[in-house]
């Protein structure tokens, strides 16, 4: 869920981001509006002409076209790893599903979490689940961003929220 909020949330700002920003007027008269692709210098801003004046023209800058590539370029890694975190939630949902028991599939996540099938049994899943309840959401937002995989607690939670798929 978290990777679909970011890559919507950077959607969001990318759109922004050629939308107007500014608009600049004269006696209550829209002289000229610009975005934020015309700001950073990406895009060409036209100047209008005022009492007979050529217009001027401000060439876009190749440097700035660049640098906004390699910013673009440098978030796809953060795309990929939201990508990642989800398809792992997807598969523990799956498992979850494949073995019919919330309880089994908890079993086996509590086995990932302490690391041993002999100490799996006695690990509390409640205690974990808590964990994930008590966490700072900004914290917890911001190790997701670098995060490869989801928390043991996180999908946890996830295997009880998809309660709808159990029979019983």
């Amino acid at each position: 869920m978290n990777g679909k909020i970011s890559s919507c949330l950077f959607g969001f700002i990318l759109l922004c981001f050629f939308l107007p920003w500014f608009n600049v007027s004269c006696m209550n008269e829209r002289v000229m509006t610009l975005s934020g692709s015309q700001l950073a210098g990406i895009t060409e801003i036209k100047e209008p002409s005022f009492a007979g004046r050529a217009k001027a023209r401000h060439e876009s800058e190749p440097l700035a076209v660049l640098i906004f590539f390699f910013v673009f370029v440098g978030l796809i890694p953060f795309f990929y790893s939201a990508y990642s975190r989800s398809c792992e939630l997807t598969a523990d949902r799956i498992g979850a599903y494949l073995c019919g028991s919330r309880e089994t599939a908890n079993r086996a996540l509590a086995m990932l979490a302490c690391g041993s099938y002999t100490l799996s049994p006695r690990t509390n899943i409640a205690a974990l689940k808590d964990q994930e309840r008590q966490l700072n959401k900004f914290f917890a937002f911001i190790g997701d961003l670098f995060s490869t995989h989801p928390r043991i607690t996180k999908r946890l939670m996830e295997i009880e929220n998809a309660a709808h798929l159990f029979k019983a």
